[in-house]
């Protein structure tokens, strides 16, 4: 069985591409808190692929894209921050160099097309607007294939942001997050 860590893709060739790209010396890493189990292993990793670099967990809070740690950045003299578990928000662009992985999740998962289906007939929705989280992008597209697949329009609308309510089509007839 994968461990939680190995359930998600943290992009490190992207990752180790930037720092070299940057020819970074020293890199702070921020984490929603769910993901601050994996920083060790993500540390290690960088430190693999990107030699000679120092990696720096930051613990101040990444609630979200709007929430980078750039005095963190400054105060450990970063030169690059990598900003796990979110992508960027369109509303700020940080005034520090920062990179955005939003740690996509390639675990296996059984969707439940079939009771979404039936939930939206059982509403009389002849349509479904179907948001997610950064690291499930991957799986609501999936899953929006499934139900057209099975006759229902279905369409994904993209990543909620805690900052920007997202915005529901009228002949959406259920949305889904």
């Amino acid at each position: 069985m994968r461990s939680f860590c190995e359930e998600y893709d943290f992009s490190l060739d992207t990752i180790c591409s930037a720092i070299r790209r940057r020819s970074a010396k020293r890199v702070l890493i921020q984490l929603p808190e769910g993901f601050l189990r994996c920083s060790e292993l993500l540390a290690d990793k960088i430190s693999r692929c990107a030699e000679g670099v120092e990696v720096i967990i930051s613990l101040n809070p990444a609630h979200g894209s709007c929430l980078v740690d750039e005095e963190g950045l400054r105060t450990v003299k970063a030169d690059l921050l990598i900003h796990v578990g979110h992508v960027q928000y369109p509303l700020y662009s940080p005034r520090v160099p920062a990179l955005f992985v939003p740690a996509e999740y390639v675990g296996t998962v059984r969707l439940r097309s079939r009771d979404l289906l039936e939930a939206a007939e059982k509403r009389g929705a002849g349509s479904i607007a179907i948001y997610s989280t950064a690291q499930h992008q991957s799986l609501s597209h999936r899953l929006a294939s499934e139900l057209k697949s099975m006759g229902i329009k279905a369409d994904y609308m993209g990543v909620v942001m805690g900052c920007i309510p997202p915005c529901i089509p009228r002949e959406a007839g259920l949305a889904v997050v």
